[in-house]
């Protein structure tokens, strides 16, 4: 079909589609629309790049070129992505570069890319380029240091303000040991922001404190961010018991009628307070709860039955989902819960390792020995939720100390597909230890890198690599018929199991890196593996 309107008119409706999959569609119907659409509108909806790249940022300022304004996502991309560490789930994160399609980029990056007056430079120039998306929506900063220009009316976080149009924000937060800058958790302007729809910071800002406190953080959520869908705050990367930030007062008063996704970590909070903000907030489909909330007083954390009816996926410790789950009883087959992530099957505890001492702590009548060994006082009613809800498909262990752990989590879960078993330092999961996984008749996904391991650096396997990779699979596949997929870690590699065969032949299977496909096809120029 032709077009009779001006391209420049054709590419002003294209700009008005946000969806990335609707402009594609608009693309594919017709080469008028496909020749407007993909090469200044598709091409330009996510961009992600490291700070340093002149050329990058000169190409979009330039005044005879209004492509900028094009651009719906920019992600800052960590200079090293190592650097870059995360308890969310890794496969929200895309680390992988991506640039416009007829961008020429220079042949090298500035080799002086982290001395301060190098950083200054590159700041100045993402802002100059930012004052011209007058579209973007989200806004990505992975990057290690933080931004060096703070607190003023062109910073990064001002120039966004401005704008008017970012409602995502995913902010990495992390000190760096030789550019020092202020925490964007501490930033005036950051902490200015308002009609955010997505928050997502994760930051040191309480890390080094004893007992630290966010109120400037809170009033930003709870005054400015009222229409709040995804809400992720990690205050402590490392997920110390200690020295967590209170939010009793956030909890109390917060209510965000719209929040699908809430992920906390480095908290710690009362019983009561979480129990209301759980019961006020029905929409909430993924749940991360910080060890510390409620900590010591988990038997106290009862929620009426009907409550997280839309609950999909939960991440907290073994105390927090057995109370959880027991409040669940009479409605689990009714709540769609496929995920739980981050318990123990422990036949012992020491409460001390477990929890920080609080103010219920002090007050519960039932003084012993917090560092003595005792029973685990929530493993049984842990078992007993788990029986229960048989929805639960994808299960995360991060402390495994025995066989009988894990045949005991068969005997209750058999239906599990997809698991993760992190083993304690004097346990080892080894080759003899793999028919284990056998025990889970429907098991499709194997996590963790203590059965097979693939160099991240490479994209061939050496022969001796490849041999000792394939041991490993072919026993597994066999001992699993089901088993699709081995994900290694994130910044790893993963295999994909081909099954176009009997068993008695093996199966064939591809390294991929973890962020591409988990599709059984193979594709051009991939090396096969297998017999």
């Amino acid at each position: 079909m032709a077009f009779t309107l001006p391209s420049d008119v054709l590419g002003e409706v294209v700009n008005h589609v946000e969806d990335y999959s609707d402009v594609l569609n608009v693309a594919l119907s017709s080469k008028d629309l496909f020749s407007i659409a993909v090469p200044h509108h598709l091409h330009f909806r996510d961009i992600r790049t490291g700070l340093h790249n002149p050329a990058l940022w000169s190409w979009l300022s330039r005044l005879d070129d209004i492509r900028a304004a094009h651009i719906r996502s920019l992600t800052i991309l960590p200079d090293n992505e190592y650097n870059f560490y995360t308890r969310t789930p890794v496969d929200t994160y895309d680390l992988r570069e991506r640039l416009p399609s007829d961008f020429i980029p220079s042949e090298s990056r500035p080799s002086t890319a982290h001395h301060v007056e190098a950083c200054r430079e590159s700041e100045m120039s993402l802002i100059t380029v930012l004052k011209r998306m007058s579209n973007l929506q989200r806004f990505r900063w992975y990057r290690v240091p933080r931004p060096l220009l703070e607190d003023g009316p062109n910073d990064v976080w001002s120039t966004l303000r401005r704008l008017g149009t970012v409602r995502e924000l995913d902010i990495y937060d992390s000190h760096d040991l030789e550019i020092k800058a202020s925490s964007i958790a501490n930033s005036e302007t950051f902490l200015h922001f308002d009609s955010l729809t997505s928050l997502k910071l994760r930051t040191t800002v309480c890390s080094q404190s004893y007992d630290p406190e966010i109120p400037q953080l809170e009033q930003m959520v709870l005054t400015n961010c009222q229409n709040l869908e995804v809400l992720v705050l990690e205050l402590d990367l490392t997920e110390d018991i200690n020295g967590t930030a209170n939010i009793d007062h956030l909890l109390d008063t917060a209510w965000w009628p719209n929040l699908r996704i809430l992920r906390l970590r480095g908290m710690n909070c009362r019983a009561p307070a979480l129990t209301r903000f759980l019961t006020a907030h029905p929409s909430l489909e993924e749940l991360a709860l910080a060890t510390m909330m409620p900590g010591h007083a988990w038997t106290r954390l009862a929620l009426p039955s009907d409550a997280l009816p839309n609950l999909r996926h939960l991440e907290c410790s073994s105390s927090q989902a057995a109370a959880l789950m027991k409040s669940f009883e009479a409605s689990a087959s009714a709540r769609p819960l496929k995920t739980l992530i981050g318990i123990e099957l422990r036949e012992t505890v020491v409460d001390s390792k477990c929890f920080s001492w609080d103010d219920e702590w002090e007050e519960d009548e039932d003084h012993y020995d917090a560092d003595e060994e005792r029973p685990s006082p929530w493993k049984s009613l842990l078992l007993e939720g788990l029986i229960t809800h048989r929805t639960i498909t994808c299960l995360g262990l991060v402390s495994i100390g025995s066989e009988e752990e894990i045949k005991t989590l068969a005997v209750v879960a058999p239906q599990v597909k997809d698991i993760e078993l992190r083993t304690d330092y004097d346990f080892v999961l080894d080759a003899e230890s793999h028919s284990l996984y056998g025990l889970f008749p429907e098991l499709e996904v194997i996590r963790g890198g203590h059965l097979v391991w693939f160099d991240p650096s490479t994209d061939v396997l050496t022969s001796e690599a490849a041999e000792k990779a394939n041991a490993q699979i072919q026993r597994l596949a066999r001992l699993c018929p089901k088993l699709r997929l081995l994900l290694v870690s994130l910044h790893a590699k993963k295999a994909v199991i081909i099954r176009d065969g009997g068993l008695h032949m093996g199966v064939r299977w591809v390294v991929r890196k973890y962020e591409e496909s988990e599709s059984p096809n193979i594709n051009n120029g991939e090396r096969v593996y297998g017999p």
